[in-house]
């Protein structure tokens, strides 16, 4: 499913953040390199894991902030990945613990 032994760095604009069981889940928009704009579904850790350890919230992201996710993608090459971590574009932390 997922290739555990690439990472890519996803930077776009929220679509859409479910933070319910069994692990959060994350749409954003990517644009490529020729501005075309493609979908990803990045799935993550437990709610209470990642709020545990980033302090990650239901209203922490929203549609239409601007993120940076490091991600493992799909070995199929589609628009899926599993989230290793993320940052507002700018670098800051999302989240209060980090």
């Amino acid at each position: 499913m997922f290739d555990y032994n690439k990472e890519a760095t996803l930077v776009g604009e929220m679509k859409d953040f479910r933070s319910t069981n069994p692990h959060i889940n994350i749409h954003i928009h990517v644009p490529d390199a020729s501005g075309r704009v493609a979908e990803w579904d990045i799935e993550g850790a437990t709610p209470n894991s990642i709020r545990r350890s980033s302090g990650w919230g239901r209203d922490t992201l929203k549609p239409g902030d601007k993120i940076s996710i490091v991600v493992h993608p799909m070995k199929d090459g589609t628009n899926g990945a599993m989230m290793v971590r993320a940052t507002w574009a700018d670098g800051k932390p999302i989240g209060g613990n980090q």
